[in-house]
C-alpha cells in the first residue's frame, strides 16, 4: 500500500507544477481529481527512509511536508556528526527529538548496549515517536520523554 502512496505522490507533485496540471484545473473533473489526491497524501503513511542516518527505518509521515525526512535528507551535516561520533554502547540525549529522524539512527548506532533519551515537548510528535520508535523494535533502547524546558522570564 505504501507503494501505491509513493508512486501517488510522485504522480502529484509532477502533475501539479507542470502545464499538464494547469490544463487539468481548467477541467472541473481534472481540477478536483489533482484535489482528491492532495487530500489522500496528506494522510500518515508508514515508509522507510530512503537514506541517510535512519535508513531503511520506518518513520510514520505526511509526504507532503515531510518529505526530507522520508528521503534522509533532513540536515545532512548533522546526520554526518551524528554518524561519526556515536559508537555502540554509548548514551544519548536528543532534546528537541521531533519525530526522530536523528534519535531512530542514533539508537541503532548505539547498538543493544547502549541507550538514547529523546525529549520533546509537543505531544503530536511523543506520540509520533514512540509510534516510530515501536515500528523499528528499539523500545529497549530509545526512551521518548514528553518534557520541555520553560525560560523563566526575569523583569
Amino acid at each position: 500500500m505504501a507503494s501505491f502512496y509513493l508512486l501517488l505522490y510522485r504522480v502529484y507533485f509532477v502533475l501539479k507544477d507542470s502545464s499538464v496540471g494547469a490544463h487539468l484545473r481548467q477541467w472541473k473533473r481534472g481540477g478536483r481529481g489533482l484535489d482528491q489526491i492532495r487530500r489522500l497524501l496528506q494522510r500518515r503513511l508508514w515508509v522507510q527512509v530512503q537514506s541517510g542516518l535512519s535508513r531503511e527505518m520506518w518513520m510514520h509521515l505526511s509526504l507532503p511536508g515531510e518529505e526530507e525526512y522520508w528521503r534522509g535528507t533532513h540536515e545532512p551535516d548533522v546526520q554526518n556528526a551524528i554518524s561519526a561520533a556515536v559508537r555502540p554502547g554509548y548514551v544519548i540525549y536528543d532534546i528537541g527529538a521531533h519525530l526522530g529522524s536523528f534519535a531512530l539512527g542514533a539508537a541503532r548506532l548505539a547498538g543493544n548496549s547502549g541507550r538514547l533519551v529523546a525529549f520533546d515537548g509537543d505531544p503530536e510528535n511523543i506520540v509520533r515517536l514512540r509510534d516510530n520508535t515501536w515500528r523499528n523494535g528499539l523500545e529497549d533502547r530509545l526512551q521518548v520523554v514528553h518534557a520541555a524546558s520553560m525560560v523563566p522570564h526575569f523583569e
